[in-house]
């Protein structure tokens, strides 16, 4: 199954080795269920294309425990 993974990195476009390709910004591209698990775990770089991307980074989440949401800036590093 191919999950839609959408390019939102504040970078623009992106060298995606995983996947083989350079992504444009804002591009919704299909990735491999395993990559989509590696891309979707850096929410300032990549989020979900469509509903059914959606879905599966729920289900991922609910799966490994990962937090919902990016942590702030700052949050967790040494003083």
């Amino acid at each position: 199954m191919s999950v839609k993974v959408k390019n939102i990195s504040p970078f623009g476009h992106l060298d995606i080795p995983l996947v083989g390709r350079v992504v444009e910004a804002g591009e919704v591209f299909d990735a491999t269920e395993d990559q989509a698990s590696q891309l979707l775990a850096q929410p300032f770089h990549y989020a979900p294309g469509d509903k059914s991307a959606e879905a599966f980074l729920k289900a991922l989440l609910g799966a490994t425990d990962a937090p919902a949401e990016a942590p702030a800036t700052g949050e967790g590093e040494p003083a």
